[in-house]
């Protein structure tokens, strides 16, 4: 058999189902796999059990993703790599590795062995980003001091612009360099593949059924006692960046019910302060926490389904979401800031509304229109757009970047649709008239 290091630092959230898509798919390819990362609670990821016993899988710390420079983070990672006798390298958060990668350049001895791929999931995004107007001088002087405070060195070869437009330009770092923004890929004239964003396991385990019962049966008891609520989603860990916050706000403005399925907000280092809104729901009555990490899709979707729509009140988050694709998976049309990778998509294929970035009033006048239409309005261009994400489209963009295959995935293209385009754009028009 042939190796495979796959490096993942974290398995924090959806890193799981990548963990596990990417090792299956790499064990259907006659690969055995070396997976460096974090071993912390790794026992009590269901995703990852049948990993844990599978004899052609095995889980090592990783060791070079810390504070180190960048020299040492490639002397190490070379150095594992060559222990575990790899074929192939797969940084799975190459976004981590700007400077690892560059550091090859000059130290040619230290060369990374085997097939190189990396899969960019952040660093590209800074194609979308909004050009805010200057500051004057003294508030420029004022940032860039704060930038470099903060380690920040514009001409840094680790920097995301700099490396994907000068190194990845100029040095072949990488053999294979995959992307889950099409429209960065479409506009690289071949330099990046497109990898389909993976938000789901692609076959669920059966013990997560019990799982997903259980909830939907608490679901099913609190709503069918407060019928004719507005229901608000929130799925995952609370996060300020997500807009956990923002989306309690919006049930208590809305006089509707909050759920939430995930770990509870004292789980995950948020700001140890009382949340004025979640008090508020628990006075009325209105909030259902599952208070525990969910292991299955299905409790996810059990969730999702649960409300007309999904909200996304993302800060500043301009490239892929699992979680709206997880909305989709789950029939549901979403409600996103117009910025960046999810507003190009629910714009170029009907997959809901946008609103201005920050504006909760055109945030609650959306949520209010995209409540009242019957969802089933939404099916055909959420079908059509997840077409894009099937397992056939991953295993060909894998082969691809592994060189067993010649051809590319589809990407996401509004010219493909022909009318889809101006299609969704009535339905837009029509929705918010």
């Amino acid at each position: 058999m042939k190796r495979v290091f796959l490096s993942l630092p974290s398995l924090d959230g959806h890193r799981q189902i990548y963990c596990r898509e990417l090792c299956d798919y790499f064990l259907s390819r006659d690969f055995s796999v070396t997976v460096a990362t974090d071993l912390t609670g790794l026992p009590e990821y269901a995703q990852l059990r049948p990993l844990l016993e599978h004899p052609h899988v095995r889980f090592v710390p990783d060791t070079w993703t810390g504070e180190t420079r960048a020299a040492t983070q490639l002397r190490e990672l070379v150095a594992a790599a060559r222990e575990a006798a790899a074929d192939v390298i797969f940084l799975a958060e190459a976004d981590e590795a700007h400077g690892l990668l560059s550091a090859q350049i000059a130290r040619p001895r230290l060369r990374l062995p085997g097939r190189r791929i990396g899969l960019f999931i952040r660093s590209t995004n800074y194609l979308h980003e909004v050009k805010y107007p200057q500051t004057g001088r003294l508030g420029g002087m004022i940032e860039r001091a704060v930038l470099a405070a903060y380690g920040y060195r514009p001409f840094s070869l680790a920097q995301p612009r700099f490396f994907h437009e000068v190194v990845m330009r100029r040095f072949k770092v990488l053999e294979a360099a995959l992307c889950l923004d099409e429209v960065f890929v479409a506009k690289q004239n071949g330099r990046y593949d497109w990898l389909p964003d993976i938000a789901v396991a692609f076959s669920e385990e059966r013990e997560g059924r019990n799982e997903a019962a259980e909830w939907e049966a608490q679901l099913s008891a609190f709503l069918s006692a407060r019928r004719n609520k507005r229901v608000v989603v929130y799925i995952g860990m609370p996060q300020p960046r997500r807009g956990y916050e923002v989306l309690l706000q919006l049930a208590c403005d809305v006089d509707g019910c909050f759920l939430h399925c995930g770990k509870p907000q004292n789980s995950s280092g948020y700001p140890g302060k009382d949340i004025e809104s979640r008090a508020i729901l628990i006075s009325r009555s209105a909030i259902l926490e599952s208070g525990r990490l969910y292991q299955n899709f299905e409790t996810a979707e059990v969730t999702l389904r649960a409300a007309r729509c999904v909200v996304l009140p993302y800060d500043r988050h301009i490239g892929s979401s699992g979680v709206m694709l997880q909305a989709l998976m789950a029939g549901r049309p979403v409600l996103v800031p117009d910025q960046g990778l999810m507003a190009w998509r629910v714009r170029n294929f009907g997959l809901g509304l946008t609103f201005a970035p920050n504006d909760w009033r055109d945030m609650r006048h959306k949520f209010s229109i995209l409540s009242s239409p019957p969802t089933e309005a939404f099916a055909p261009a959420i079908r059509r757009f997840l077409d894009y994400f099937s397992k056939s489209q991953f295993e060909t963009a894998m082969d691809l970047a592994l060189g067993l295959g010649r051809v590319a995935p589809r990407l996401p293209s509004v010219e493909e649709g022909g009318s889809f385009s101006s299609g969704a754009q009535r339905l837009g028009s029509a929705l918010t008239k």
